[in-house]
């Protein structure tokens, strides 16, 4: 049986998940209502548009949660860096920094790859700014992570999870959190670097 902190964590979690969901929902709700009342071709033109864009969001957030959150098939076995890294570009379309992708191996042990995952679901805090890139990039045993752009920082929460620091929990820094736990359980840690308009997370 599940303890109280066990309980809080999964809700804490679902709670993220939902934060990440209500918008584009929303987005998609309004454009099927103009759709279902508007005449103008101009106005049912970016209705449309509007339900494509939130319908390709929603679709990439849950694709992508469902293997950084889900437990499928375990703790053992492999992840596809392909696989990780199409989910990422989904998601990252939806989000103000451009994503890329330069993972040298074909897998990572899955709870290493999962750890990725939920690291860079916290990236856009860091470069919250347009124009910034977040660069993904090495081996298994040795991935890093750079956010660069306009007023890059770490977040003191996302800090505190990082090196497994007890914290109030809050939605928005449970894939922190969770990425450290999955990163012990693999036998990784994570390491930071803050400089002028850039954060280095290592992953190793």
């Amino acid at each position: 049986m599940p303890n109280s902190s066990d309980v809080q964590f999964a809700s804490l979690l679902a709670s993220r998940l939902c934060h990440d969901l209500i918008n584009p929902a929303g987005a998609l709700n309004t454009g099927l209502d103009v759709l279902s009342t508007e005449k103008d071709g101009e106005m049912r033109q970016h209705a449309e548009a509007l339900v494509s864009d939130s319908t390709a969001r929603l679709l990439a957030i849950i694709d992508y949660a469902r293997t950084a959150y889900g437990a499928s098939g375990g703790s053992e076995g492999e992840l596809s860096t392909e696989e990780i890294g199409r989910l990422a570009q989904a998601l990252y379309k939806h989000l103000k920094p451009e994503l890329q992708w330069q993972i040298g191996t074909p897998a990572l042990p899955k709870l290493e790859g999962r750890a990725l995952m939920n690291l860079l679901l916290v990236c856009e805090r860091m470069v919250p700014r347009n124009g910034s890139t977040v660069l993904v990039e090495g081996n298994s045993g040795s991935l890093t992570i750079t956010a660069s752009g306009p007023r890059a920082r770490m977040p003191e929460d996302l800090a505190a999870a990082f090196a497994g620091e007890d914290q109030a929990m809050e939605p928005k820094v449970m894939p922190a959190i969770l990425a450290q736990k999955l990163a012990v359980d693999a036998g990784r840690s994570i390491t930071t670097e803050v400089g002028e308009e850039v954060v280095v997370i290592r992953l190793g």
